[in-house]
């Protein structure tokens, strides 16, 4: 099965209001030198909402 992570990622993006907050404040902390776009956020969403259960779940020995 092939996924259009686009729409997934522009999907997220789109339940996510605070993305605008987090671009301006990446661009201010790094003075410009990261520039990053809405799609970057919400991919970076998606990957967390992957994998931080999936990490959260394992209990050390």
């Amino acid at each position: 099965m092939k996924r259009n992570w686009a729409g997934v990622a522009r999907d997220v993006k789109r339940g996510y209001p605070l993305s605008d907050a987090a671009i301006k404040l990446v661009a201010w902390a790094t003075h410009g030198v990261l520039r990053p776009s809405g799609d970057d956020f919400a991919m970076l969403r998606l990957v967390l909402l992957a994998l931080l259960p999936q990490i959260g779940g394992k209990q050390p020995a």
